[in-house]
């Protein structure tokens, strides 16, 4: 059993943690995006994005992938970022221009 003084420097560690969550970097994941019209699945994987939606398949990115990126700022590696201009750290290079 865990003393309560390690149950709280646990907690204020997570604490922590989660204050920069620069800390915490997805390699991959699958989420839903409810868009307007339907439902897409968003991947990420190896910094490879994905997304069943058909402006992603025509221009390898869409408001659904920007839309992850902007909700998980900089828990995405910046070199990983495709559609989403705007980083806490300022503009990053989308390869888009």
């Amino acid at each position: 059993m865990h003393s309560a003084s390690s149950i709280i420097s646990k907690v204020a560690k997570a604490k922590q943690y989660s204050d920069e969550p620069d800390r915490i970097q997805f390699q991959d994941f699958t989420v839903q995006v409810r868009g307007d019209n339907s439902t897409h699945t968003v991947s990420f994987q190896n910094c490879v994005w994905s997304c069943t939606c058909n402006t992603y398949q025509e221009d390898n990115f869409c408001a659904h992938t920007m839309a992850v990126e902007r909700i998980l700022g900089v828990t995405i590696p910046n070199e990983c970022r495709i559609g989403e201009p705007f980083s806490q750290s300022g503009i990053h290079h989308t390869g888009l221009m």
